[in-house]
């Protein structure tokens, strides 16, 4: 089986005009929703043997944030392409992963990490799908389930939504 953790990046901040979007960092929310996130995937038995992350300053942020709460050292990789990516190419990027993983976190930004999430739920778990249609918040996260062994076997409406948490819901 294979487990893929979609979360949207923390909140981040709108305070500086003048800075790229890449290069907005979290407001003081986004690192608490963090936190709270990193404890509640080791709490939960959630944490990743790989971790994706966008290049961005928040996506960064957020990871860094993330990964104080594990037990272990997680292996990173940050691909420019990641950043600004469609849904599409990202999900080449998962194919592309060694299959020793089995479970991949993707930090990223929406509208591609709700999308992702949308089109690789089979929409059996009807509450928590219908939760992330509604709104998918800065800091949530998805939790899917593959029954393939491989990752390049991934596709679209195959995998069992798990899971859909908010940082709200951590409170």
């Amino acid at each position: 089986m294979k487990r893929l953790l979609l979360l949207r990046h923390a909140k981040s901040s709108h305070d500086d005009p003048g800075l790229k979007d890449i290069e907005r960092p979290l407001n003081d929310r986004g690192v608490m929703a963090s936190h709270l996130m990193g404890r509640y995937l080791q709490e939960q038995g959630l944490t990743p043997d790989f971790i994706l992350c966008s290049p961005a300053v928040r996506t960064r942020q957020t990871h860094k944030n993330l990964v104080q709460h594990f037990e272990q050292k997680v292996p990173v990789s940050f691909p420019d392409n990641l950043y600004m990516a469609q849904p599409s190419m990202v999900l080449d990027i998962i194919r592309d992963l060694d299959s020793k993983y089995d479970t991949l976190l993707l930090i990223g930004h929406n509208p591609t990490i709700n999308l992702l999430a949308h089109d690789l739920n089979d929409g059996k778990n009807r509450e928590d799908h219908r939760r992330l249609i509604e709104k998918y918040p800065t800091g949530a996260l998805t939790v899917l389930d593959f029954k393939c062994t491989d990752w390049k076997d991934v596709d679209r409406k195959t995998a069992r939504l798990e899971r859909f948490i908010c940082p709200k819901d951590l409170i």
